[in-house]
């Protein structure tokens, strides 16, 4: 799992990617999330930029999926049909609402066992569990968990125990200082990933590091940095002790649920891409 801020800009991240897919990427077919881009009022420029230097990257097969404009089933089959499942940004609670209110969640977290999960910015945030209201207002999310109107912000997958938020120092986000970050992440009690748009969290089984050609912070941590991976490792002030939460022991309930109720099979035993 690659969590980016602002996608594979950079080659450590391109890097970073080609190893957890394993074999070059024209070898590779990736299917494309756009749902938290649509969700966005305005210019859309910014995402058909970022796909065409997805598609740059020389895909044996490229495709893009909207969670909201076709039947769950065939959602699934064309996920299944891919090597690489690659979430772009924008609204993140209408992307993980859309996750959950079409039946995608168990499913998918099923899926990302076998695939190599990239996020971009929103598509980086959804698999934290402290995903909620409080947690988006204090990070000035407000505009963004409007369109969810009086549902609740939910976490999809709820995996693991720390936040990402992107977009560290960017020109397009200029409020997003180091100083903003420290002040937002003072009000919550979990550890916050900090990630300009060079950096992206690397997630293996249950190693957790960082592979940056920019800069990242870790905020709230606890006791042992995590590993950089990159040009310019941060310092942060203090450690962290976070979590990759049992997602094995959360797929081995689903599973068993799902032989109970008799109704749903869920595929292979999977290996690469965590």
């Amino acid at each position: 799992m690659l969590l980016t801020s602002a996608g594979v800009r950079n080659e450590a991240l391109r890097s970073a990617l080609v190893d957890l897919v394993g074999r070059p990427l024209s070898a590779a077919a990736v299917a494309v999330i756009p749902t938290a881009a649509i969700a966005g009022a305005g210019d859309h420029g910014w995402l058909v930029q970022n796909l065409s230097r997805l598609h740059g990257l020389g895909w044996r097969g490229f495709q893009v999926l909207e969670l909201n404009a076709l039947p769950a089933a065939m959602i699934l089959e064309r996920l299944r049909s891919a090597d690489v499942i690659y979430v772009e940004g924008g609204n993140v609670y209408h992307l993980a609402n859309s996750i959950i209110v079409n039946g995608l969640a168990e499913q998918m977290t099923l899926l990302l066992e076998s695939k190599v999960y990239v996020g971009v910015s929103a598509g980086s945030m959804i698999f934290s569990r402290n995903m909620s209201n409080r947690t988006g207002e204090v990070f000035g999310e407000q505009e963004e968990l409007r369109i969810l109107g009086e549902t609740p912000a939910r976490p999809p997958f709820g995996l693991y125990d720390w936040y990402l938020k992107p977009h560290l120092n960017s020109l397009d986000y200029p409020s997003r200082t180091p100083a903003w970050f420290k002040k937002a992440a003072a009000q919550v009690d979990f550890p916050v990933y900090a990630l300009d748009d060079d950096s992206a969290v690397r997630v293996r089984g249950d190693k957790v590091d960082v592979v940056s050609a920019g800069r990242w912070r870790i905020l709230n941590a606890r006791e042992a940095a995590a590993e950089s991976v990159g040009q310019e490792p941060p310092r942060p002030a203090e450690g962290i002790s976070h979590q990759v939460h049992s997602w094995r022991n959360k797929i081995a309930r689903m599973t068993a649920a799902g032989a109970a109720r008799g109704r749903r099979a869920y595929g292979n035993a999977f290996r690469h891409g965590w």
